[in-house]
């Protein structure tokens, strides 16, 4: 699960609701979830807001210095 899986279960919060408040459709949401689509630098911000996260939870490659990677 990522972190905007685990998001969208804290706050209850359907994939279509995400959707509308980030500007984007409710396939684009489905393809962050399942990991097909990496969450483009232009919906960072709403994306966070949406969802209370940082950037840097979002897309480590961008936004920390020495990112780990998945083991």
């Amino acid at each position: 699960m990522n972190c905007i899986d685990t998001a969208l279960l804290q706050k209850k919060i359907s994939v279509r609701a995400l959707a509308e408040k980030v500007g984007v459709s409710a396939e684009t949401v489905r393809l962050w979830r399942t990991g097909r689509r990496r969450v483009s630098v232009r919906n960072i911000t709403a994306l966070c807001n949406a969802l209370d996260l940082c950037a840097e939870q979002i897309r480590p490659d961008i936004f920390l210095k020495n990112p780990k990677k998945a083991a």
